[in-house]
C-alpha cells in the first residue's frame, strides 16, 4: 500500500476485517465438529485393529482365554456391590449412634428461638 494515503491504506485493511472474523468465526464452529469426526475415525481403526486380531486367533486361543476369565471371576470373593454413596451399607462403616465419654449419660438439647409471629 505504498502511495496511497494513510486514511486510503487504513479503509482498505478495515474493509477486510468482517471477511476475517467470519472465517475465524467459522473455524471457531466447525472445530468441535472436526475433532468429533477426527476421534471417532481413530475410534474405528482401532476397533478394526482388535477385530483384526480377535479374527486371526483362533478358536482354541480363544476358549483358553475363555477358560482364564471364567477361572478369574470364580476365584474373586462373592460379595455384594454396595452403594459407595450410601454409609450405611458400607461394613467398615462406624456406628452412627453417639457414644458418651463422661460416666453420666445426660442427653443435651439445643434451644432455638420461635420465629416471630406476623
Amino acid at each position: 500500500m505504498q502511495g496511497l494515503p494513510p486514511h486510503v491504506a487504513a479503509r482498505r485493511l478495515l474493509s477486510w476485517l468482517p471477511l476475517v472474523l467470519v472465517l475465524v468465526g467459522v473455524a471457531v464452529l466447525l472445530y468441535p465438529v472436526m475433532a468429533t469426526q477426527h476421534n471417532n475415525d481413530e475410534q474405528q481403526r482401532l476397533a478394526d485393529m482388535y477385530t483384526a486380531t480377535v479374527n486371526a486367533a483362533g478358536p482354541d486361543t480363544i476358549a483358553a482365554k475363555l477358560a482364564s476369565a471364567e477361572a478369574y471371576n470364580n476365584s474373586l470373593e462373592s460379595a455384594p456391590i454396595l452403594d459407595p454413596w450410601l454409609e450405611s451399607q458400607r461394613p467398615d462403616t462406624p456406628s452412627t449412634r453417639p457414644t458418651s465419654t463422661s460416666s453420666t449419660s445426660t442427653p443435651s438439647w439445643l434451644a432455638s428461638p420461635s420465629p416471630p409471629s406476623m
